[in-house]
C-alpha cells in the first residue's frame, strides 16, 4: 500500500516542475542582465580607476538614457498573475527643484519622460506595440558617493496591435508605474541605474471588459548627464570644480 503522503509529494513535484518551467526562460535572462551589469561595475574595481566628478551648478539639469526591463504578473484583483512582458525605452528628466539639507544629503525632484518603442507580451498571449510615458517624477536623494538611491513614478499609454489583455478588452491601454532605483556612477557624467517597479496597465473600463497586467519589473539603464551650464568637455573632466558626485556639492 502506498504511504500516505505520496500523493502530496507527487502533487507538490508536479507543482514545482510547472513552475520551474513557467519561469525558467525569465529568470536566465534576468541573470543575464545582472551578470553583465556586474560585469561593467567589475571593470572599474579590477582596474582601480578612481574617476573625478565633478557637479553640477544650479541651472537645469538633464538626465537621458536608455533602458530595458522584464516583469512578471502578480494575481492582484482582476489581473493576470501569469503575465510576462519585456519592454525597453529612452528616458528624459529634468531637474525641476533642488532641496538641500545639513546632513550633508540633498534630494533633487525632476520631472521625467519616456518612450517605449518596444512592448512585448509573451504571457498570457503573444501581442507586441509601444507607448509613451509623458508625466514622470524622480525624488533623487543626492548623497556624496557614486551610490545614489532614488524614487520614481510615472503614467502614459501604450499601443498594441491586438487586444491587452486577451479578450473583449482594448488595443489602448492606461500604465503607471513607481518604485525604488539605484544610480551607480562609472564616468563623472555617466551611470548604470537598476530599479524595481510596480507597473500597471489597464483600458480604464474604454473596452467592454477592463482585466489588467499587474506586474512586478526589474529595470536596467544607462544614462548621460547633461548641464546647461558647463561646457561638456568639462562634465566629463570635472576641471576648476570639487572632487564630488554630480548634484552633490556645496551650492
Amino acid at each position: 500500500m502506498p504511504a500516505a503522503g505520496d500523493g502530496f509529494q507527487r502533487e507538490s513535484s508536479d507543482w514545482i516542475a510547472r513552475h520551474l518551467d513557467r519561469y525558467d526562460a525569465p529568470l536566465r535572462r534576468t541573470c543575464i542582465r545582472v551578470i553583465l551589469t556586474m560585469a561593467l561595475l567589475s571593470q572599474h574595481v579590477v582596474l582601480g580607476q578612481s574617476p573625478v566628478f565633478g557637479p553640477v551648478p544650479k541651472g537645469e539639469t538633464w538626465d537621458f538614457g536608455v533602458w530595458t526591463g522584464e516583469a512578471f504578473g502578480v494575481p492582484l484583483g482582476s489581473s493576470s498573475g501569469t503575465a510576462q512582458l519585456t519592454m525597453a525605452g529612452l528616458h528624459a528628466g529634468r531637474v525641476i527643484k533642488r532641496f538641500s539639507g545639513d546632513s550633508g544629503t540633498n534630494g533633487v525632484l525632476e520631472y521625467t519622460f519616456e518612450v517605449q518603442p518596444l512592448f512585448l507580451v509573451t504571457r498570457p498571449q503573444t501581442a507586441y506595440g509601444g507607448g509613451i510615458s509623458p508625466v514622470g517624477l524622480k525624488w533623487d536623494l543626492r548623497r556624496r558617493s557614486r551610490y545614489r538611491p532614488y524614487f520614481e513614478w510615472n503614467g502614459g499609454g501604450m499601443f498594441t496591435q491586438k487586444n491587452v489583455p486577451p479578450g473583449r478588452t482594448a488595443s489602448f491601454n492606461f500604465t503607471t508605474s513607481l518604485g525604488p532605483g539605484l544610480m551607480i556612477y562609472t564616468k563623472p557624467n555617466q551611470a548604470i541605474s537598476v530599479g524595481v517597479r510596480a507597473w500597471h496597465l489597464s483600458n480604464a473600463h474604454t473596452g467592454y471588459t477592463n482585466p489588467s497586467f499587474n506586474t512586478l519589473e526589474l529595470v536596467i539603464g544607462y544614462h548621460w548627464l547633461r548641464s546647461t551650464h558647463y561646457p561638456r568637455q568639462e562634465v566629463a573632466t570635472g576641471r576648476s570644480r570639487p572632487n564630488c558626485l554630480p548634484h552633490s556639492c556645496p551650492n
